[in-house]
């Protein structure tokens, strides 16, 4: 009877060890959690404008269809070593400006700074002081500093916008800094973020991103960093780091260059600037030029022509190769569709009289 005992134990042992290893290898199945798909987030555009630069030189034929802008930028004043230039050519013209535009729209005198030297307070004072007589809504501080600069400059440039936009405020006027394109590509001397908290506006110039001394490209092509070192969306994310949306304008160049090449498409010398109205008749509606081949690029949205001139000098013909890239209506309108959902709605035109 004890041995029985002992057998009903041990069976029972062995089959509560067996129920219990087939219970730990039982697959546990977890629930399926369908997966979220969420639409792209675009961010709300909370500042919207459409402003354009009027150089003064465009306005021989007089000024028209300017109420579709709600900001006017005269072109423009340089400011020097010995502050503005009183014989500038510019200066001559702001009465004219004044008098043929719109009463109703914020105007703005542009000063171009594209040299840099200690007297800065000079440029200040004059610019304020012209901006005052001739009633001007505020400045816009042109920056074009090619050069390389210590980090000594750099901390002057920005020691000047501040002053700048202090002794404006004190005028009730604004002040507006335009910044290159390819000012964090190409390390430009300016310190963005303390810039962007002293100004009214950060005015981005999406143009010139190909030089007129160097190789052949777009203007600022849209995308492919992977080709030119830099795009437009690249741009535009550098910038949103340092500077709000709602203080963010993008300046777009309607116009493009003309580079002699060789057959490579090295430039033999340096470009010359058309307008998209001189690009129009010449290229677009009837290209008279051997060989021209108009065509829009898919990455960078603007356009490219390859055109050949013919020429015969001393009995011996020569055949110029050209090329020819430029910004259009069409080019803008992708770049301002992105920028809407980058929560970017303020824009301006470089320039008037050019399209």
């Amino acid at each position: 009877m004890k041995k029985f005992l002992l057998l009903v134990i041990a069976v029972v042992l062995v089959a509560f060890f067996f129920l219990q290893k087939k219970g730990n290898n039982i697959e546990k199945k977890t629930p399926i959690v369908p997966t979220r798909i969420t639409k792209q987030k675009i961010t709300q555009v909370i500042s919207s404008s459409k402003s354009i630069f009027v150089p003064y030189w465009t306005m021989k034929g007089g000024l028209s269809d300017l109420n579709q802008y709600d900001n006017l930028f005269y072109f423009g004043l340089n400011g020097g070593s010995e502050g503005i230039d009183k014989n500038d050519p510019g200066l001559q013209k702001i009465s004219d400006f004044m008098d043929k535009t719109p009463l109703n729209k914020a105007k703005f005198l542009t000063i171009k700074i594209s040299e840099w030297d200690e007297n800065r307070q000079k440029i200040i004072s004059d610019a304020v002081d012209i901006a005052k007589q001739y009633k001007f809504s505020g400045v816009v501080l042109d920056l074009e500093l090619n050069s390389l600069f210590s980090d000594q400059v750099k901390n002057q440039i920005t020691d000047f916008v501040q002053l700048f936009s202090a002794t404006l405020k004190k005028e009730n006027m604004k002040l507006y800094v335009a910044l290159y394109g390819d000012t964090f590509y190409r390390k430009r001397p300016y310190d963005v973020l303390p810039i962007a908290k002293s100004a009214d506006q950060i005015l981005i110039m999406a143009y010139d991103f190909h030089k007129v001394g160097g190789e052949p490209g777009p203007n600022f092509p849209f995308t492919d960093s992977q080709k030119y070192g830099y795009d437009f969306q690249t741009m535009v994310d550098d910038f949103q780091k340092f500077v709000p949306q709602d203080k963010l304008a993008v300046i777009f160049g309607l116009y493009g260059y003309d580079w002699m090449v060789d057959e490579k498409k090295r430039p033999i010398k340096p470009a010359k600037a058309l307008t998209l109205d001189e690009i129009r008749p010449k290229f677009l509606e009837k290209c008279q030029w051997q060989d021209c081949l108009v065509k829009r690029d898919n990455k960078s949205k603007e356009t490219e022509v390859d055109y050949v001139v013919s020429n015969v000098v001393d009995n011996y013909g020569y055949l110029d190769y050209h090329v020819v890239w430029f910004e259009d209506e069409e080019s803008v309108n992708v770049k301002i569709d992105y920028l809407k959902t980058k929560g970017i709605g303020n824009i301006a035109y470089w320039a008037w009289g050019y399209f």
